[in-house]
């Protein structure tokens, strides 16, 4: 079942979403083509294994310093000639998921500017705000077809990790 056929924002810009904001399609509407048609689309969007944050994942309780560096790694299922010609799109958001009244924002959450200190596609370093809180780290895969694929990884910043 599509509850929403689009981009939507709702604890990160990734989760629920058929599309990006610039209306590049996702896996999940060629999914949805082959449950609605029975035909499998000939495009696919890149194919995401995970991502780790300097060595841990999304279920890990990632606890970095201020004002240091830290890495980010992503992983495909198919790292071979098909993957080479894949353009990434890395951004560090402010974490919105703490609020009294239960109600989430449904605004598109601030990005911490220059973040990214080195980029290699899908190898990067980056700085931690000097901010104590909670940070997300996002990516966005592009490929030549015109598809994407996301993942985003949580950490949180503490003086005394």
């Amino acid at each position: 079942m599509i509850f929403y056929w689009g981009q939507k924002q709702e604890l990160t810009p990734t989760w629920f979403s058929l599309f990006d904001e610039y209306g590049k399609p996702t896996q999940m509407v060629n999914t949805m083509q082959q449950i609605w048609t029975g035909k499998a689309a000939t495009t696919q969007a890149p194919p995401i294994k995970y991502m780790l944050v300097n060595g841990n994942g999304g279920y890990d309780n990632t606890l970095l310093k201020p004002n240091t560096l830290a890495g980010a790694k992503l992983y495909l299922d198919k790292p071979d000639a098909e993957t080479s010609a894949l353009t990434y799109k890395w951004q560090l958001i402010v974490e919105d998921w703490y609020n009294p009244n239960g109600v989430f924002s449904e605004k598109k959450p601030k990005e911490i500017a220059n973040a990214i200190v080195t980029d290699n596609g899908a190898d990067i370093s980056f700085k931690i705000p000097d901010r104590e809180g909670p940070y997300r780290l996002l990516v966005y895969v592009y490929n030549r077809q015109g598809y994407v694929a996301t993942c985003n990884t949580p950490f949180y910043v503490v003086n005394n990790p």
